[in-house]
């Protein structure tokens, strides 16, 4: 599970991260951008990457809520492909505690 802290200020209403891994010579990445949007709700991008390929996902979760990101995958094909799966990936938007 992923938890994504914001932080409240009204300077700032976007944040991002990016996770990357890697097995032998490939390397995928994900990075997740998070704005907040209407009634402190936020919309989540989330883009996977192995060599030149991408796919993206987006939800919205309401304050105090979470979501499941369907899985996705990437794979280049030919005989020595390279893969990325990105499963189990949920979003909760809860309060932070203050610091």
């Amino acid at each position: 599970m992923l938890d994504l802290l914001l932080a409240s200020g009204a300077a700032r209403h976007t944040d991002n991260c990016a996770v990357s891994a890697g097995v032998g010579d490939a390397n995928g990445r994900l990075l997740i951008e998070v704005t907040i949007v209407d009634s402190l709700a936020v919309g989540v991008k989330l883009t996977g990457t192995v060599k030149d390929l991408t796919d993206t996902r987006s939800v919205t979760v309401a304050e105090g809520q979470q979501k499941t990101v369907p899985e996705f995958s990437l794979d280049s094909g030919g005989p020595f492909n390279d893969r990325a799966y990105f499963r189990g990936l949920t979003i909760r938007n809860v309060a932070s505690p203050a610091i």
